[in-house]
């Protein structure tokens, strides 16, 4: 007769940690070139940056230099109008042509240094980030090895590695919305107060001025306003979307690392990686 009270005998199930090894490889492969691919562009910031500024002034430089010639050709079509109505309209054209030449573009406007994209917060915590990520990353990619070689320390390893991720994420998000989310959005208002603030002063001085060119020509600096106004609901609207986005990525982040615990934590993957690889003839 069978001995009730005896414990039931564990079979070691192989494949849980030969497909969790298998995942974190192709997971951890990546993770690790989008890391890389991060590091690549902090180092190559700076020179993307003084492209841009040098495009940004070849085009002000190119747009200043059209609306001077076209300037210059309506100067002649004023002289050379043969009617007084050709003449009023030639006029008006070339006080709004001179307009375009004088007003300033929205990057003289706009002071996008006081962002403080350079805060020493905001780069130690990207360089923090980063860096957990990469060292984490490659700690996913040695246990998967390790998984599908059924090693007993890959199991463990990666069990508190997992366990180590789903805290980093959620440890990050918060800082990101309790820290850093305020500190972008005061920088941010800041930078949209001064600017509004000169643009108010330019329209003012224009109604101010008495010359011909003030009462006739219509002026760009409120579209630089509605350009202004654009670009702060732009940004309004991203601080919104990841608020929304960073919490979301961290719980979807940590949905893996969760499922890997709770496998590997069964018995039959514990003994399978205490036993090791299946000896031959044996069904995995």
């Amino acid at each position: 007769m069978s001995n009730f009270n005896e414990p039931a005998r564990i079979l070691p199930n192989p494949r849980i940690p030969k497909r969790i090894g298998f995942w974190n490889g192709v997971f951890a492969s990546l993770l690790l070139l989008y890391g890389i691919f991060q590091i690549a562009m902090i180092v190559l910031a700076p020179k993307f940056t003084e492209i841009m500024e040098q495009q940004t002034k070849a085009i002000e430089a190119n747009t200043k230099a059209e609306n001077q010639a076209n300037v210059a050709k309506l100067e002649a079509e004023v002289k050379s109008a043969q009617t007084k109505e050709e003449k009023e309209l030639a006029e008006s054209q070339l006080e709004t042509a001179k307009t375009a030449v004088d007003s300033s573009s929205i990057s003289m406007t706009l002071n996008l240094d006081d962002l403080k994209v350079d805060d020493p917060v905001n780069k130690a915590y990207a360089g923090v980030e980063l860096t957990s990520m990469l060292i984490l990353n490659v700690l996913m990619f040695v246990t998967g090895i390790g998984l599908l070689g059924l090693a007993e320390w890959a199991r463990k390893v990666w069990i508190w590695t997992a366990a180590i991720k789903i805290v980093r994420l959620f440890a990050f998000a918060a800082f990101f919305l309790i820290v850093l989310s305020p500190r972008v959005e005061r920088a941010t208002r800041e930078v949209y107060e001064k600017a509004e603030a000169k643009i108010e002063a330019d329209i003012a001085k224009e109604k101010n001025d008495k010359t011909k060119a003030a009462k006739q020509s219509p002026t760009s600096l409120a579209s630089k306003r509605a350009m202004a106004q654009s670009m702060k609901n732009m940004t309004r609207v991203t601080t919104i979307v990841m608020k929304v986005f960073i919490p979301i990525s961290a719980l979807l982040g940590s949905i893996y690392p969760a499922i890997c615990i709770w496998f590997l934590t069964r018995p039959q993957a514990v003994a399978a990686c205490r036993r090791g690889k299946p000896a031959a003839g044996t069904v995995a």
